[in-house]
């Protein structure tokens, strides 16, 4: 169980990342607002909002609209994107 958490976790970010690059191209859906804590390159998914900001500096961010998991489905905590895989082996639930 210990080793399917960061699994789980790495997963959601990458998710969240490629989500967050594909509607980079459409700048309605996305905000520069105030967002301050985090060095510049930083994705923080927030998921009680329902947000990814970009870190673009010490006091601005890109905010972008995102769906997360069911209520008691969430993980929490921190997580570093380890790899990119154009295939990944998806741990399967069965």
């Amino acid at each position: 169980m210990r080793q399917l958490l960061p699994r789980c976790a790495a997963s959601v970010a990458v998710f969240a990342i490629v989500f967050a690059l594909a509607v980079v191209s459409s700048a309605a859906t996305a905000d520069v607002v105030e967002f301050s804590g985090y060095t510049a390159g930083t994705i923080v998914v927030k998921t009680s909002e329902r947000q990814l900001y970009f870190v673009l500096d010490g006091q601005r961010a890109r905010r972008f609209p995102v769906g997360v998991g069911k209520t008691g489905m969430t993980w929490t905590g921190k997580a570093r994107v380890e790899g990119k895989f154009v295939r990944p082996a998806w741990p399967r639930r069965g």
